[in-house]
């Protein structure tokens, strides 16, 4: 019997039942607002069916955040693109095991460009599908996907398509998709071959040993008699200097100094271009910051004109208003003006007639 856990995770333990898959993909893959309605009816048909654990399952099936939501909208409606970047982080990763510094350059600044095209891309598909992604939310799509090309195990909850949170990634250790997933273990619903393959690292160097000066392995041929008065043992106080150095390094033999050598070339190489690939992410997030801190800027001065612009045209139309307010007055005391003069001129006819009258008597 299959799975139906809704919980944590990308994989691990019994394949998940195809029906809550197959729901789960609807769910996600509809605009965020419809979520929480649509997961109710789709728990309520599957109980109607009778399929009571999956119905169970769906109901806990948690509601996207809105970058998350994004990301997997990402999934589906630029799926060229998330194999690009996806195939390139990978190439990312073999070249940093391989200490091929040049070539990670090259792909470091590929990786720049690709994702300030995704992520534009991305904020027009939220745009297109009715609503819209702040910068602060489009910032941590963005770092899903950059976290998705450092880690196989984040590129295998990204390509399901069915992320609830955002994940994050230091390029340091394993991305933490605990609870990423809506569905553990569901499979890809985009098929990237190679992307969830971790790359093979290099093995790092052993340590030379404090009493023979060795990289590890077998113990070169003399070697075996009690160190020199002076060497370091392990757990003693350790003394070596300069002359300790010189002596260990006089007495390995020329193979065993050019391994030495080597052991220390490809981690200085390995350590530069961990530095390099830091120095460029850090850039990278510093120029995103600084992008929106100008955007914000932007934005903030448009309000600012429009609101001088919405003030001025109140203050315009106040001024006619006024205007046409004082013209009125104007001509209702002119015209007051006129009856006076016209009430004045009766009186005066009427005097005048009274007077008449009267002389007449």
């Amino acid at each position: 019997m299959t799975g139906t856990g809704a919980d944590a995770g990308t994989g691990g333990g019994a394949a998940p039942d195809e029906r809550l898959v197959a729901v789960a993909r609807e769910l996600y893959g509809r605009p965020r607002a419809e979520f929480t309605v649509a997961r109710t009816a789709a728990a309520r048909a599957l109980r109607a069916e009778g399929a009571k654990e999956v119905s169970a399952a769906v109901g806990r099936l948690r509601a996207p955040s809105a970058a998350a939501w994004a990301v997997d909208l990402l999934v589906r409606r630029r799926p060229d693109e998330v194999r690009e970047l996806l195939g390139l982080g990978r190439g990312l990763r073999a070249a940093q095991a391989a200490l091929a510094g040049p070539e990670l350059r090259e792909l470091v600044a590929t990786q720049h460009r690709l994702l300030a095209a995704v992520r534009e891309g991305l904020v027009a598909d939220v745009r297109e599908a009715g609503t819209s992604l702040s910068d602060a939310l489009a910032h941590e799509a963005e770092e899903t996907v950059r976290a998705a090309m450092g880690d196989a195990g984040a590129a295998a909850a990204l390509l399901t398509g069915l992320l609830v949170r955002t994940l994050e990634g230091s390029g340091l250790t394993a991305v933490d998709v605990e609870g990423a997933v809506a569905v553990p273990g569901a499979p890809p619903l985009l098929d990237v071959p190679g992307a969830t393959e971790a790359a093979d690292a290099a093995e790092p160097p052993a340590a030379p040993s404090p009493a023979t000066g060795s990289t590890g392995g077998a113990e070169p041929p003399g070697r075996d008699e009690p160190p020199a008065p002076g060497a370091t043992r392990p757990g003693g106080r350790r003394r070596a200097g300069r002359d300790d150095a010189a002596r260990h390094g006089s007495a390995r033999g020329p193979q065993e100094q050019a391994e030495h050598g080597r052991a220390e070339r490809e981690r200085a190489e390995r350590e530069r271009a961990e530095r390099e690939r830091a120095e460029q992410e850090r850039a990278e997030r510093e120029r995103a910051e600084q992008d929106r801190a100008e955007r914000e800027a932007e934005q903030r001065r448009r309000r600012e004109r429009e609101r001088a612009l919405g003030e001025e045209s109140a203050a315009a139309e106040a001024a006619e208003a006024a205007s046409r307010a004082r013209a009125d007055a104007d001509g209702a005391v002119a015209e007051a003006r006129e009856r006076l003069d016209a009430a004045a001129a009766e009186v005066a006819t009427l005097a005048r007639r009274l007077d008449a009258a009267r002389a007449a008597e």
